[in-house]
């Protein structure tokens, strides 16, 4: 076999096609199968002036009658010749990179898009004489071989086919754009040391550093960004991921999406390491990954700490269910859930969706998550109430200097982040410059108030009783004082509160009594704050105080009342 190579204009190419002294072997070659927008791409490349891949011909003599009839047989190169021809023929008109919704598969950078680009939505006989000149002027590389053994020839299409071909998330690690390098600062490529990648992919998941681990960490940041901007899970098929990253091409790694994604990869991180037998796959990091940024900001942080047993705990339901089906028995419901799905259609948006919702409960059944309020601060009538409770003076003891309406500020006495409720009986009115920030001031301050609620005059006799009102009197008699500290006392009451009121009931009880530490509300200014008339309080509260009495699986209400002095 010889072989030669040589430089062939478009125009020369087609001119051999057209006249049919160029063909494929349909013997072993296959049929038209490129895509119309492969088709439109390959034309686009040349007219761009991109380096298009080589043509392998060989050429075949026969002597006849004195006669030379000489031809070529396409060894590779067919889908690209038929493009050239049918291009040039009108078949087509060809891609605008500005296109808002692009054939599937095509990808343009965001240079291509902002270049001009005089040939777009146009067929050939549409281009101007530059563009046609161009494109067939266009200098393509022809391999000329020369052999007797059709043997070889097909030998050697055999092998220009072997090459291994590149898996799917190969292909975007080389497609321009941000999205690109941020996968692979996330996901790592052991080959480059640029791209060690997050060490949640180094440590925690199953080949780290591989295309799997690229594709992986793709595929939970795209079912992340869906579930947050669209409400609902999208498919992780492969074109789906590449949609995806086309749709994303300039996300940078500063994005506020791969923030988050990398916040929750820290999570897991602190949460996991060091403590796996076996390295996640790609199912159960994706349902650790929604659950995290499902619940991260909306309840308190105490689940977290479970998180590893509960999930240990799951997978080992899982394994069970998968013996079981493996044994016959497929009604396990983890399998049916959830391990099923990990083997048909698994990346199927149904599918990741209903396997989530099942691991979401079984999560919540055994962490049992404390919401946050979702509200985070008081209304203006609220805020107001506040205000005048506290007689306009800041509540902070080292201060109790009046407040400024216009520079007030609310502050949480159980801490929001840790479930402590926006309303009257947590939110007290500070300075600007007493506001507690963090946890160590927070509990300096709730130290302040324990001390002064000690040393405050009568505090052991501040006992909820009514003027004027016998049925109360019974609560202010004498009595042997509570066994409990009066913090456990306080705990106690509150409990008793929740279990036996109703919350307009356990708000009149704090304000006319005090218990939030603040001053204590007239009937009156309780009846503004709830626009109800003074005696509709007074009503309320004696509601209260009866069904605390005639609770019969609570502690006697006097003696637990004993035990109580205010916040």
């Amino acid at each position: 076999m010889e072989t030669a190579t040589t430089f062939v204009p478009v125009r020369d190419l087609l001119d051999l096609w057209d006249q049919q002294m160029m063909y494929p072997n349909p013997e072993y070659q296959r049929g038209e199968v490129w895509s119309e927008a492969q088709q439109k791409l390959l034309i686009d490349s040349i007219l761009r002036g991109y380096s298009i891949p080589s043509f392998h011909l060989h050429l075949i003599e026969q002597h006849a009658g004195g006669l030379v009839a000489q031809r070529y047989e396409v060894i590779d190169g067919q889908q690209r010749l038929k493009a050239l021809s049918r291009f040039r023929k009108g078949a087509f008109k060809l891609l605008d990179p500005r296109d808002p919704k692009p054939p599937r598969g095509v990808l343009f950078t965001n240079e291509a898009k902002a270049a001009p680009c005089d040939w777009a939505n146009r067929s050939f006989d549409q281009l101007n004489d530059k563009d046609q000149d161009r494109f067939l002027d266009a200098k393509m590389i022809v391999v000329n071989v020369t052999t007797d053994s059709t043997e070889s020839v097909r030998d050697l299409f055999i092998r220009q086919q072997g090459g291994t071909p590149l898996r799917p998330q190969e292909i975007r690690d080389a497609w321009p754009g941000e999205m690109t390098k941020t996968i692979l600062r996330i996901g790592g490529k052991t080959t480059l040391d640029d791209y060690p990648g997050h060490d949640f992919f180094r440590k925690l998941a199953r080949q780290p550093g591989s295309p799997a681990g690229r594709q992986m960490a793709a595929q939970m940041l795209s079912l992340l960004m869906a579930n947050r901007e669209q409400g609902r899970l999208r498919g992780i098929q492969r074109q789906q991921i590449d949609q995806f990253y086309y749709d994303h091409m300039s996300m940078a790694s500063n994005d506020k999406s791969v923030k988050r994604f990398q916040r929750i990869l820290d999570e897991l991180l602190r949460r996991f390491d060091g403590r796996l037998k076996q390295k996640l796959v790609a199912h159960e990091a994706i349902s650790l990954m929604l659950l995290v940024d499902e619940w991260i900001d909306g309840h308190t942080r105490a689940w977290l700490s479970g998180l590893p047993r509960a999930f240990f705990e799951f997978r080992q339901a899982l394994a069970e269910a998968r013996k079981k089906k493996k044994d016959g028995d497929a009604t396990d419901k983890y399998w049916l859930n959830y391990g099923a799905g990990t083997q048909t259609r698994s990346d199927d948006a149904d599918t990741i969706q209903n396997r989530y919702e099942f691991f979401r409960s079984k999560m919540k059944e055994r962490l049992r998550p404390i919401p946050k309020d979702p509200r985070r601060t008081l209304n203006d009538e609220e805020k107001e109430a506040v205000f005048l409770r506290q007689r306009g003076r800041c509540f902070d003891l080292d201060c109790d200097q009046p407040l400024n309406p216009d520079r007030v500020e609310y502050h949480h006495r159980a801490r929001h982040s840790e479930g402590g409720k926006t309303d009257l009986e947590n939110v007290v009115a500070v300075c600007p410059h007493c506001h507690p920030k963090g946890e160590r001031a927070e509990r300096e301050f709730e130290e302040k108030v324990r001390i002064r609620n000690a040393n405050r005059p009568g505090a052991r006799t501040h006992s909820p009783t009514h003027q004027g009102d016998a049925k109360d009197e019974s609560l202010n008699r004498d009595g042997n004082p509570a066994a409990d500290s009066a913090d456990q006392a306080r705990r106690r009451m509150e409990e008793m509160f929740e279990r036996c009121l109703t919350e307009r009931e356990r708000k009149t009880l704090v304000l006319y009594y005090g218990l939030d530490g603040g001053e204590r509300m007239t009937l009156g200014e309780i009846g503004s704050l709830f626009l109800v008339t003074r005696e509709r309080v007074r009503q309320i509260r004696n509601r209260a105080f009866d069904k605390l009495r005639a609770s019969p699986n609570e502690p006697p209400f006097e003696d637990l009342w004993s035990g109580i002095e205010p916040l």
